[in-house]
């Protein structure tokens, strides 16, 4: 009687298995099988090949692996396919394209395009204190006529114009007349759609005024990505 290799298919998964392939191997051992039988086994495993007898086997589908559904494949997810190769579930051309869109960060496309973000600034108020009083003018430079030793903060609005939330990585200093940064702030926030976030430099207490002239309040958003 003819060796069929299949039998070793003991999973009936279509697929002969490492486990499965072990198992030839050590049937020849013990002089169950010939050596042109357990090669025969092995090819199969080596191959991937798919049993002729299961029929045409459905398309396969990388984006099967995206287990937690981020629209990406995470480490973990190629690590399952790697295993899956290994264990004879699924071939390795299979699983090299599970691994391909794993290394070059590849999007579902599916997922659709993400959509714009649009954010800008508000550059808010200047605070300065006079004898202990509050003052605030609405500018990024500050009057050139604050007496000397007044202190201040700075208020700057950043704004979410999209659809959807978004985090803002913003850049805010108080630059002095000579050119010099006297307080900077680097903060990262939510911002939900439609809204503004408040922000100040410095972030607690206040700086002194120590030069004549003008000081200027430099605020940027550095980065949007969507939350």
């Amino acid at each position: 009687m003819a060796f069929d290799p299949w039998v070793y298919d003991q999973n009936k998964d279509c697929y002969i298995s490492e486990a499965e392939k072990a198992q030839a191997e050590a049937d020849y051992q013990n002089g169950v099988i010939t050596m042109s039988n357990l090669m025969a086994v092995v090819n199969l495993w080596l191959n991937s090949t798919r049993n002729p007898a299961c029929g045409t086997p459905p398309v396969f589908d990388p984006w099967a692996y995206d287990t937690d559904g981020d629209c990406y494949i995470s480490t973990a997810e190629k690590d399952q396919a790697i295993a899956d190769w290994q264990s004879g579930k699924i071939t390795m051309s299979d699983a090299m394209a599970v691994v391909n869109l794993w290394n070059q960060h590849t999007k579902n496309p599916a997922c659709g395009v993400p959509p714009e973000i649009a954010a800008h600034i508000d550059f808010g108020v200047v605070w300065f204190y006079i004898n202990s009083e509050e003052h605030t003018v609405d500018d990024r430079y500050f009057p050139a006529d604050l007496p000397l030793e007044t202190p201040i903060l700075c208020s700057v609005s950043f704004c979410n114009d999209s659809d959807i939330s978004v985090i803002l990585r913003t850049e805010m200093e108080i630059i002095d007349p000579d050119g010099m940064v006297r307080a900077s702030e680097h903060p990262g926030f939510l911002v939900s759609a439609g809204w503004c976030s408040e922000r100040r430099v410095p972030s607690d207490g206040t700086i002194t005024l120590d030069k004549k002239g003008i000081w200027k309040l430099h605020a940027v958003i550095t980065d949007a990505v969507i939350y």
